[in-house]
């Protein structure tokens, strides 16, 4: 339908219903006798053109908070993003343990000889050290004895510095130092031999010939730190015996003081 179409219908329509009006009027003013029956409802008229926007109403009032809703469902992983920018270095993190020793290089070439030093300092006269040595051993049998009693050793093959007193078979020290004993015992063949290598007044060493193997044999070495006037003996237990010439009494000065 055209736009003149539609504004003619508008036209006639609004002419109707001054028409109407108009009866109405007088109808009023007419007794009800002269009314006649109402007529059947006329159809639907066309819907009006739009009218114009009107203006924008007010904002409302804020709605209460919504209730916290369910979690949903973890939804799928997403694609890999593009590679980031570098980021700030970091702060230097502590020291690691120790690494394990590398192995050992190779030796490097030899390097050139350096200049030639000054002449040191003259050295100390050397003094000579003191020679201090004895090797001693018996005659003949000696014992068995009724008392503890110091083996005497009556032939002297050896006595540097003269420090074995041959009258009392002691050791007697002359010269502050380190000394080195050693001494070697031989039972007799129904006797044993029980031996101790003595200093001064102190036994030291124990030694035992056990005359059941025949001959018993008894050998032992000491090293003692003596000091001028100190003895060192050898001393028969009560009861023992030792043999001849197969027991010996030796020692020397290692260092002095």
């Amino acid at each position: 339908m055209t736009g003149q179409t539609t504004l003619v219908c508008l036209s006639v329509l609004l002419i109707i219903s001054h028409v109407v009006s108009s009866f109405q009027t007088k109808g009023e003013q007419c007794e009800r006798c002269c009314r006649g029956d109402p007529g059947p409802s006329g159809i639907h008229g066309q819907h009006g053109l739009p009218g114009a926007t009107g203006t924008e109403g007010r904002k409302g009032d804020r709605g209460e908070k919504g209730y916290k809703g369910d979690k949903g469902e973890r939804g799928p992983i997403g694609e890999t993003g593009l590679k980031g920018s570098r980021g700030k270095k970091g702060h230097k993190g502590q020291c690691g343990n120790t690494g394990n020793d590398g192995d050992k290089g190779q030796q490097g070439p030899m390097g050139p000889f350096g200049p030639k030093g000054d002449k040191g300092n003259k050295g100390e006269k050397c003094v000579p050290s003191p020679r201090i040595a004895f090797f001693v051993t018996r005659k003949s049998k000696f014992g068995p004895v009724h008392q503890d009693t110091t083996i005497e050793f009556d032939k002297v093959f050896l006595n540097h510095g003269e420090a074995f007193d041959e009258l009392t078979s002691h050791f007697v020290c002359k010269i502050n130092g380190t000394y080195l004993f050693n001494a070697h015992v031989l039972s007799q063949d129904e006797t044993d031999a029980f031996v101790m290598i003595m200093l001064n007044d102190e036994p030291r060493v124990p030694m035992h010939g056990d005359h059941r193997s025949g001959y018993g044999v008894a050998s032992n070495t000491i090293i003692l730190h003596l000091t001028t006037g100190d003895h060192v003996w050898l001393r028969l237990k009560e009861g023992s015996a030792i043999s001849n010439d197969s027991s010996t009494f030796s020692g020397y000065l290692l260092y002095a003081d």
